[in-house]
């Protein structure tokens, strides 16, 4: 298992930046087009990734401020949910970088 890091994604999918919002842009996605998630991730020798922590106090949802324990327990409430404890993906598009020291 991998040392963690802040998980890094980039595709098609994700958005090319905030709308009328360079500074917001610039402190999501780096120069290289990598979207900063705020998620603490390990990954695992067969590519699994997983969520072992937050940098951000709070998940910005549709200009909502989310906190992740109130989402957690809304997610497990839920019937048709099967959400485990950590999410893992196999995705090749995501990369990590460093974890703070703070």
């Amino acid at each position: 298992m991998s040392e963690p890091g802040e998980l890094l994604i980039r595709g098609p999918q994700v958005m090319h930046g905030y709308l009328g919002n360079a500074e917001a842009t610039a402190s999501t996605l780096d120069s290289d087009g990598w979207l900063h998630t705020g998620d603490v991730a390990t990954v695992t020798s067969d590519g699994l990734y997983r969520i072992v922590d937050r940098l951000k106090e709070l998940i910005k949802y549709k200009g909502y401020q989310v906190a992740p324990a109130v989402l957690g327990r809304y997610c497990s409430r839920t019937r048709r949910s099967r959400m485990p404890r950590s999410w893992a993906s196999t995705t090749r598009t995501a990369r990590r970088s460093p974890r703070p020291s703070w």
